[in-house]
């Protein structure tokens, strides 16, 4: 059987409910209404509204009670970074942490402390397809979430209304709507569809300050973005300075990519194009026109304007012209196609076999690493704190997460994809994975029953009651 450590002590869930209880009771004891991120948020309205720009210290908007919001923000399930500590700990140190973060930015003495990366593998078949995601300390999350705050009430307002990716209430169902009402006048025939490459990896951080500049002239708050861009991070056990590109992982990150590529793209396409549709959901982008003409001119502006910005067109994208009289287009998990005359979308089959392939692929994983110790059934935890290594380990959870996701896509689409036929396909490479790390039958049969009850009875029964 296969060993298992636990390499930390964890907080149980009844600790943390009472940690972060307390944390609350205790800020709500040095709560400061002219140093909170309300009025942080507000007064960054206020001088974008009367001057379109924001120039104010950060470090005179900061107060212990401001970083024990942002602290209260961020997401707690989240890794920890280099210096090992969890969020649950700053919580546990109270109002002093606050207190020492808020002093060190009052006094210019805060940078950003090194954060590591991970590499996972996108595709088993394609070990060279990785990405890569920045793990940052809880102090720099900190910060970033504050950043964010001051960021978003800025650019809300500028972005075009058909960029979804990253931002407060959209997704991709959203994005997914809004093509659909779009679309409604069935005027558009040809599509064109373009995958940025390596696009986090790639942002030019000059081009980034420079746009930013517009806006920002608040020299700290440039400073925090600067230092954030460029820290140094620990890639294969040495220290590497960011030349270009903003972390993925990161909660910076992302407002600043939308920032980047509605300079690049989204302005410039609008301004010159303003009868073309397009969404764009971070890098993947699908614009529409009516004619073939004004869509080669359209990409020879889109290519264009990517160079201008030491930017290329990912090389996985072999086709970027479809006519949808004759041709399907996938996007975001969905389907464009022309049928007797109208644009009609359709969840894409391909999301669902993808979904059973990435879970496949879970399953294997989780088998190489922990064997037979991955088949304990956490029903025998009943009424106890399972530690997380046990539920890293448990190809139980791993099949109730692939259920839970399941629901979600059915319950968000309506999916006509032969959904039973691929799940049925899915348990037979997992009986064959279990027969190859000579699992007892008993244990095998358990995972087969339980799977088959999770997997295909739920299906089943909500197929019959649609």
């Amino acid at each position: 059987m296969a060993k298992l450590y636990l390499k930390d002590k964890e907080f149980s869930q009844e600790n943390k409910a009472k940690i972060v209880k307390r944390f609350r009771e205790k800020l709500k004891e040095i709560e400061d209404s002219e140093k909170s991120l309300e009025y942080l948020h507000n007064f960054v309205i206020f001088q974008i509204q009367s001057q379109s720009y924001i120039d104010f210290n950060l470090s005179d908007q900061v107060s212990p009670y401001l970083i024990g919001q942002a602290l209260l923000k961020l997401n707690r399930k989240s890794v920890r970074g280099l210096d090992g500590v969890d969020i649950y700990l700053r919580f546990k140190q109270g109002i002093r942490v606050c207190r020492a973060i808020s002093r060190r930015i009052q006094r210019g003495l805060y940078s950003p402390s090194p954060y590591r990366i991970a590499e996972f593998v996108k595709d088993p078949s394609e070990p060279s397809n990785t990405r890569k995601i920045g793990i940052f300390s809880t102090t720099e999350k900190i910060i970033q979430r504050i950043l964010v705050d001051i960021l978003e009430p800025i650019y809300e307002p500028l972005f075009l209304p058909n960029s979804f990716a990253y931002r407060p209430g959209r997704s991709t169902y959203s994005a997914i709507e809004y093509l659909k009402e779009t679309l409604i006048s069935n005027e558009y025939r040809f599509c064109i569809k373009i995958d940025i490459k390596k696009y986090f990896d790639t942002i030019d951080h000059s081009y980034l300050s420079r746009m930013l500049n517009n806006t920002i002239r608040s020299q700290d708050i440039k400073q925090y973005i600067r230092e954030f861009l460029k820290s140094s991070k620990l890639e294969k056990h040495q220290y590497v300075e960011n030349s270009r590109g903003t972390p993925q992982g990161s909660i910076l990150g992302p407002i600043l990519s939308n920032i980047f590529l509605h300079h690049v793209l989204d302005k410039p396409v609008k301004s010159e194009y303003p009868n073309v549709e397009f969404i764009r959901y971070a890098d993947d982008i699908v614009f529409f026109t009516k004619t073939n003409e004004e869509a080669k001119n359209l990409y020879n502006l889109i290519l264009k304007q990517l160079y201008s910005y030491n930017l290329s067109i990912s090389i996985k994208i072999q086709q970027y012209l479809f006519d949808l009289e004759i041709e399907e287009v996938h996007f975001l998990g969905f389907t464009f196609k022309k049928e007797n005359g109208k644009i009609q979308i359709s969840p894409n089959e391909l999301r669902i076999i993808d979904k059973c392939q990435k879970y496949s692929n879970i399953f294997l994983r989780t088998l190489e690493k922990y064997g037979e110790y991955s088949v304990i059934d956490l029903r025998e935890y009943i009424g106890q704190e399972i530690p997380k290594s046990i539920l890293k380990a448990s190809l139980f959870k791993q099949i109730d997460r692939f259920k839970n996701s399941l629901q979600q896509y059915r319950t968000a689409t309506v999916d006509q994809s032969n959904i039973l036929a691929e799940i049925k396909l899915l348990l037979i490479e997992l009986k064959d994975q279990l027969f190859r790390f000579n699992i007892s039958r008993n244990r095998i049969r358990t995972v087969m029953r339980y799977s088959e009850t999770r997997l295909l009875k739920t299906v089943q029964t909500e197929e019959t009651t649609v």
